[in-house]
């Protein structure tokens, strides 16, 4: 039966279930919610795809130090 059917009479099992079955939905809808925003957020931020470390923060020679090192022969 569906709740708007004549039959149905709404007593403490359906008021659990359906409380916790709409409390799981609502979370649901609220996590792809967040995460929809965070996308969209992070995606109007320009120049930083979200990897990493920016180069500001990066010590000084990070980049030498990886182009001076010994090729092995």
């Amino acid at each position: 039966m569906i709740p708007w059917n004549f039959e149905w009479a709404w007593d403490i099992g359906h008021y659990i279930f359906f409380g916790l079955f709409y409390a799981c939905v609502g979370g649901i809808v609220l996590g792809l919610g967040v995460a929809a925003f965070m996308t969209v957020k992070n995606l109007r931020v320009p120049g930083d795809a979200g990897h990493g470390r920016p180069e500001a923060d990066q010590p000084e020679g990070a980049e030498e130090g990886r182009a001076t090192e010994a090729e092995p022969a």
